[in-house]
């Protein structure tokens, strides 16, 4: 009897390593199946000529006094930097309008295009981004030489309920100023700051030690009415200069 069941467990541990080389040729014999991507086909903005229609429509619906009419024919002429990898530029001319779109080399439902719309008549522009989703968000900006040439810089702008808009200014802590990171807002029920926050200067190569960059407010739109923003530039130490620069934004909520 002792040496039948020593004549078995061989037998039995064969029997176990063959059942599980089975298993493996079956899981080899069946492939994983690979998944399918179904591509994105139903977005507003799928690229740069959609961006500039979504762009010129916001304009035409905020400020058409501004807005060039509808039906203009637009020449399109890639003006990407040489060398520059990751980001392409479009710009879209007619008449005395030109229109600038730039945009990240990503899948389209992931884009956000940058737009800037300019005329050489009206010696103006608008800047704004918008997203694959047709959402516009409208840029309010003022550089380092507008308050170089007047140190209290008062703008306006009209906007819808449940917009959001980004306001940017020239700004270089180097020197020891800075913005008030949250602005004043007369009427909170109508507007509500989002964010804040400081972006260097893009530039290739990167920009030497002391090169300004901005600072760059969100707020909501929350409820028709209007609201004013106000910001200081100074150096926020005691004793410090107060109010060398200021910005007031008057914004209509519609």
């Amino acid at each position: 009897m002792k040496r039948l069941a020593i004549l078995l467990i061989p037998l039995l541990l064969l029997s176990v390593v063959l059942g599980a080389v089975a298993c493996d040729d079956d899981d080899e014999g069946t492939p994983t199946p690979t998944p399918v991507v179904t591509p994105t086909t139903d977005l507003e903005v799928a690229d740069a000529a959609d961006a500039r229609d979504a762009a010129l429509a916001y304009l035409r619906q905020h400020e058409p006094q501004n807005a060039p009419v509808p039906g203009i024919t637009w020449r399109e002429e890639d003006v990407t930097l040489p060398g520059l990898v990751g980001a392409a530029t479009k710009e879209f001319a007619a008449d005395e309008w030109t229109v600038k779109v730039s945009y990240p080399v990503v899948l389209p439902e992931n884009a956000v295009y940058e737009v800037v719309i300019s005329s050489t008549t009206l010696g103006w522009h608008w800047k704004g981004s918008v997203k694959a989703d047709g959402s516009v968000e409208v840029s309010i900006e003022a550089s380092c030489d507008d308050f170089y040439d007047q140190a209290a810089i008062s703008k306006e702008v009209e906007v819808a309920v449940g917009d959001s808009f980004t306001v940017t200014l020239c700004s270089n802590p180097s020197t020891g100023f800075q913005w008030w990171e949250s602005a004043q807002i007369s009427d909170n029920t109508v507007l509500q700051q989002t964010d804040h926050q400081f972006v260097m200067a893009h530039q290739e190569p990167l920009p030497p030690p002391g090169t300004p960059g901005e600072e760059v407010w969100t707020f909501k739109a929350l409820k028709e009415g209007s609201s004013t923003i106000s910001v200081e530039y100074s150096r926020p130490w005691e004793g410090g200069e107060e109010g060398e620069w200021t910005f007031v934004l008057t914004v209509v909520v519609e």
